[in-house]
């Protein structure tokens, strides 16, 4: 470089301090702080019908086996309705068996209609009739002190759930990519960040070296554009520093810097080492960083939000992938309903047609009946 060879005072670029360059270089006061970033792929908000990972994402509030023991509860309090309205002699059967109510309302709590109330009451409904019995009351009213403490656990977690960002698989410090093994990474070679990994004995960077040189082939890329495909296509995580953040916010919306800062260093100005400018450059720093000129300056700047800053705004937004698998329920349920209601036309025209056909056939008996006896008269 020619301010290697007193070619020139300085340069204007932000140099990162090393060991190495300081028999012919002196730096300036730091202007700032360096580190090096996990890169990879920032949550996905778009529709993926066929991701099944996410489909039932509203059921991700309780176990497995909260959801059985529920559906075990709803199916006990429905037998226990249809009992008590069968058996107690104040519920609706057997009040319509004496006489007390109308036939019809003695199968308010059979087994389907005491089914469609639990049901009902577990969903924030409730049901369209209520038991009349002590003992029918009493076994409702459990149900619902039940449905208040479940439902209120359900809503109180679910948001939680919802708005997690996603099901990509982000790492978020360099201990987290050793201990979990679950996605492969690594950076570009000539790269400074590869010597400080073969060197070092810190755990866990020194695991992080080893893995390089085990992996090479997938972890030493030829180039920095290469890590950043390999990135955005998912399951990889390329290691960078803060440079490639102009890039995250202007080109590769879909990535990100998915960790704080690793093995900092500060960046400072270049000088030819005995340089007589230094002196007066650093004390003109030092007055800007009093002033909060550079902090100003590194907020126009460095941290102006690029085009695809607009994904952090929506940080925390529930989107429509959220949601695909209670609309894929809803779905089946028009479905289900509309193939139900098929059927049911075609049972009321079957019904319709045998009634006419025995009807005629009866009248036809009749007739043939009446004509029999009038030729038995004769």
């Amino acid at each position: 470089m020619p301010y290697s060879h007193q070619q020139a005072d300085t340069v204007l670029y932000g140099a990162t301090t090393r060991s190495r360059r300081t028999e012919v270089l002196e730096y300036s006061f730091p202007i700032a702080h360096q580190g090096y970033y996990i890169i990879n792929q920032r949550p996905d908000s778009s529709l993926n019908i066929m991701d099944v990972a996410g489909l039932f994402e509203f059921l991700a509030p309780f176990d497995i086996w909260v959801w059985a023991a529920i559906g075990a509860g709803l199916l006990a309090v429905t037998v226990s309705l249809f009992i008590i309205n069968w058996l107690n002699p104040f519920e609706w059967h057997q009040l319509a068996a004496r006489g007390v109510v109308d036939k019809e309302e003695g199968n308010h709590f059979n087994l389907v209609q005491s089914a469609w109330f639990t049901y009902g009451c577990l969903v924030g409904q409730g049901g369209e009739n209520l038991p009349k019995s002590t003992a029918g009351r009493v076994v409702a009213g459990t149900w619902w002190f039940f449905v208040l403490v479940t439902v209120a656990s359900y809503t109180a977690n679910l948001a939680a759930f919802l708005g997690r960002a996603n099901k990509v698989y982000a790492v978020h410090t360099p201990e987290q990519l050793v201990a979990d093994r679950l996605m492969p990474y690594g950076t570009y070679k000539d790269y400074t960040l590869l010597k400080f990994l073969k060197n070092t004995t810190l755990t866990p960077f020194r695991e992080m070296g080893k893995y390089m040189q085990e992996h090479s082939d997938t972890a030493i890329l030829n180039r920095k554009e290469e890590g950043l495909q390999r990135a955005s296509e998912g399951n990889y995580a390329f290691i960078g520093d803060a440079n490639y953040e102009y890039l995250l916010q202007n080109k590769w919306c879909n990535l990100t810097l998915g960790s704080a800062p690793f093995f900092k260093s500060m960046i400072a100005l270049p000088f030819p080492a005995g340089s007589p400018f230094i002196e007066p450059i650093n004390r003109a720093l030092m007055e800007l960083q009093d002033d909060g000129i550079m902090d100003h300056l590194r907020s126009k700047w460095l941290e102006k939000p690029g085009k695809c800053m607009k994904h952090k705004k929506q940080d925390g937004v529930l989107r429509i992938n959220n949601f695909k698998g209670v609309f894929i329920v809803l779905l089946l349920g028009i479905t289900a309903g509309a193939i139900v209601g098929l059927f049911e036309c075609f049972g009321h025209q079957c019904r319709k047609c045998i009634k006419k056909v025995c009807g005629e056939r009866s009248k036809n008996s009749k007739s043939n009946g009446v004509e029999l006896r009038m030729e038995s008269d004769i």
